[in-house]
């Protein structure tokens, strides 16, 4: 064998060794991609059962886990002095009603309205003693319900409105006022009334608009809204036109 043919089957020997080592280096990745796409759906698969169980699982915190104390706690930081004043209002023993001064010589079937007003502290708490002298200087009168009343001034003392306070249960401490607060006070007055409707409304919108004044309060209506001239003279109207449902109901008597 010459020194050519024996270059040219060497050349050979070396091309077939290239061409094997091509398609085992081929083969090769091509099981390391399909061992790394394997481990990768492995992976994605626990993963997506993980994610299942976790989604399906009940919180640590579930809210049916969650007292009741918690809740009213949580719900309690949120409220203002107004609303809590009127918080868990079904845990307090009964109180006496409060009974509005009606006018006795009106036949028991005609209508009756009720006036409100409601003086709300600016964000606060009105303090008792202030309070205390506010209303004593005001004229108005404590009464044997723990309210306070305008009464009337011939000799016969009747009712004419009454100021309460607008937490539950409506009372004040009278005589111990020093570390009482309340977050407002509530003016009301029923008609018919001892006194010509629009004199008692008068007098009442007088009084809360004076202790708004001394004490830094603020004049609401009956929904808590600010007691705008507006709504003051929807209620003027209110009561004129409940004067001619009473007149009438007199008439028919």
């Amino acid at each position: 064998m010459d020194s050519g043919t024996l270059r040219l089957i060497l050349i050979g020997i070396g091309i077939l060794f290239l061409i094997a080592i091509y398609y085992w280096d081929r083969l090769n990745r091509k099981d390391a991609r399909e061992q790394a796409r394997q481990k990768l759906e492995a992976e994605l698969d626990e993963a997506d059962e993980s994610s299942i169980e976790s989604a399906f699982a009940k919180p640590v915190g579930d809210p049916d886990e969650l007292s009741l104390g918690q809740l009213d706690s949580s719900l309690d930081d949120d409220l203002s002095p107004f609303d809590r004043a009127f918080s868990a209002t079904d845990e307090q023993e009964p109180q006496e009603e409060i009974h509005l001064e009606v006018d006795e010589t009106s036949p028991l079937d005609v209508p009756h309205l009720i006036l409100q007003i409601h003086l709300l502290h600016r964000g606060d708490w009105f303090d008792g003693e202030p309070l205390e002298r506010a209303l004593s200087a005001a004229g108005l009168q404590p009464g044997k319900m723990k309210v306070y009343h305008r009464l009337t001034g011939d000799g016969s003392r009747r009712v004419v409105y009454t100021v309460a306070n607008l937490a539950e249960p409506g009372t004040f401490p009278l005589g111990q006022m020093g570390g009482f607060k309340t977050p407002g006070l509530a003016f009301f007055a029923q008609l018919p009334g001892p006194q010509d409707g629009q004199a008692i409304f008068n007098d009442m919108l007088k009084t809360a608009e004076q202790l708004a004044a001394r004490l830094g309060g603020e004049l609401h209506d009956q929904s808590r809204s600010v007691l705008t001239r507006q709504t003051i003279e929807h209620m003027r109207e209110q009561i004129i036109e409940h004067g001619r449902k009473v007149r009438l109901a007199r008439s028919k008597g």
